[in-house]
């Protein structure tokens, strides 16, 4: 693969057959935007950066075949093995659902919605993904020196919740589509089509009435409409039928007194629903959300129902990413920083650190200089940006410590 190189300006990306006052965009890229379709295996292609990270993974991706196949270090090997299992499809096939096995055992045993929070906390702290809300820590927007919990709404497969409450034939064919698709996964999950139309109904349901309840994007932009701090026994009481004591003593979070809720009227909906649905139509949302969140990692069956809709009609992409670039990821996404070690010793040797370093360094002092000299500062404005300058703190590359992974326990198909 051959290196990218970057170009301030080319004159063949132009096209000069439409007026740049009615449309500058065509004017500027027209040619280039014609001359390179986006690839069946990508939804968006951009002159640089695409070719800058398919160039990236193409590297890393070397790097991980050779640890799979001939590990030299111990760390080679722990990211090597992650990539082979990942790679390794008919294992996949072959162990079919049973990866998922325990997280479905627990939620066929759900026999009150009042234990939601045990289950759902459970499952969480065992590597299944977030169901009804997010949860985790965040900066304090209004005192960055500390971190504080935080939970907000989540619940949702279709990407926005517009999906489920516009009444248009767009979003209503969307709609049929997602229940059919639903459908066929339950059906590959061994449900018969009578059970599997009416479990895929559930779901939507469910999600529809968390759509309705959720702050619109829109409204979310504003800091201040997520920004709403309680005491954990105020916040308790806007879902009094959720106990989150003990779905917090479920995911292991150290105590605390105060949280961000970012959108309390979804809590307090979320209360009203737990009562107004039975307990089957929770276990069908939780069932179709543990086997909607590891369907790439499935077997191929799943693989492919799941690329059907969310890939092509949700995302307009033509074809699956490759396997070798989807493991490729994954792999950066689980063991990063492993990997990252002995790739940056490859690709961002000591001597490309130490000339960005140098490079920043003389940006900062530039823009110290700066500021010593501007004619419209105050001398008090002056020192405050000048301690603010001193504040940064750069991290270019990589980390000066490496995360430790000796640990995990972790492979692609569990």
């Amino acid at each position: 693969m051959q290196p990218v190189t970057a170009r301030s300006f080319d004159p063949t990306a132009i096209d000069k057959t439409a007026d740049p006052c009615t449309d500058f965009y065509q004017y500027a890229c027209g040619n280039w935007v014609k001359n390179n379709p986006v690839p069946a295996d990508q939804v968006r292609w951009a002159r640089s950066f695409s070719l800058l990270q398919e160039r990236n993974r193409y590297l890393l991706w070397q790097e991980l075949d050779a640890a799979a196949k001939s590990p030299k270090t111990p760390l080679e090997k722990q990211y090597g093995d992650y990539f082979a299992a990942c790679m390794n499809t008919d294992l996949v096939e072959q162990k079919g659902l049973s990866p998922l096995q325990p997280g479905l055992k627990r939620i066929a045993g759900l026999n009150d919605a009042r234990h939601l929070a045990a289950l759902i906390g459970d499952l969480s702290e065992n590597g299944s993904p977030a169901f009804l809300f997010d949860f985790g820590v965040q900066q304090d927007d209004k005192d960055s020196s500390r971190q504080i919990a935080a939970i907000e709404q989540s619940g949702l497969s279709l990407p926005d919740r517009d999906y489920y409450i516009v009444d248009s034939k767009h979003f209503e064919d969307i709609r049929k589509q997602y229940v059919d698709h639903v459908t066929k996964i339950f059906v590959l999950a061994g449900d018969s089509p009578d059970q599997a139309a009416s479990e895929a109904a559930a779901v939507l349901k469910i999600e529809t009435a968390l759509a309705k309840a959720s702050t619109s994007r829109t409204d979310l932009r504003n800091p201040e409409n997520r920004y709403h701090i309680y005491t954990v026994a105020d916040f308790q009481k806007l879902a009094p039928d959720f106990d989150f004591s003990v779905y917090f003593k479920a995911v292991k979070v150290r105590p605390f007194d105060t949280l961000n809720v970012a959108t309390p009227n979804f809590f307090k909906a979320l209360n009203e629903l737990l009562a107004a649905e039975p307990v089957d139509a929770w276990k069908s949302y939780l069932r179709w959300h543990l086997i909607h969140a590891t369907a790439s990692n499935l077997p191929k069956a799943f693989f492919d129902e799941n690329f059907a809709f969310f890939g092509k009609t949700l995302a307009g992409q033509k074809e699956p990413t490759p396997r070798w670039k989807q493991c490729t990821s994954a792999t950066d996404r689980t063991l990063g920083e492993a990997v990252g070690q002995d790739w940056v010793k490859q690709n961002f040797p000591p001597q490309a650190k130490a000339s960005m370093d140098q490079l920043v360094a003389a940006l900062e002092k530039s823009l110290g200089d700066d500021i010593k000299t501007l004619p419209w500062m105050t001398d008090a404005t002056k020192k405050a940006a000048e301690e603010k300058l001193a504040l940064i703190r750069n991290k270019i590359g990589y980390p000066e410590k490496w995360r430790d992974y000796s640990a995990s326990k972790s492979s692609a198909t569990t």
